[in-house]
């Protein structure tokens, strides 16, 4: 789930390794864990791995990159990992103005 929707911890991983937090300068990353409070106490590690934080900043990089791109719009919901309705947030996306099924219609904002 990490690896393709829950990214924080992996996007954290990254910043250590680039010096993004003052006074702990740029070490390795060994491992990181994201620790679930609530109900289900957990724990879960990073899939550092199969995702180390150079390969999750290239791609940091070029997803930025390509929303740096006019012509790249800024869909709602483009990668649920669930399709699920009635969700707290749903309004901030503006769902329901439109379908899963129906395409992208680009428009120039002016």
């Amino acid at each position: 789930m990490q690896k393709y929707f829950d990214k924080q911890l992996l996007l954290t991983a990254a910043m250590i390794e680039r010096g993004a937090f003052a006074g702990v300068g740029n070490p390795k990353v060994a491992a990181a864990v994201y620790i679930g409070l609530g109900a289900n106490p957990s724990e879960v590690a990073a899939p550092l791995d199969e995702a180390p934080p150079q390969k999750v900043w290239a791609g940091f990089e070029t997803l930025i990159s390509e929303y740096m791109n006019p012509r790249q719009g800024y869909t709602s919901r483009r990668a649920m990992q669930k399709q699920r309705y009635g969700e707290e947030f749903q309004h901030l996306a503006r769902y329901g103005e439109w379908d899963d099924s129906m395409p992208p219609d680009p428009q120039d904002v002016k």
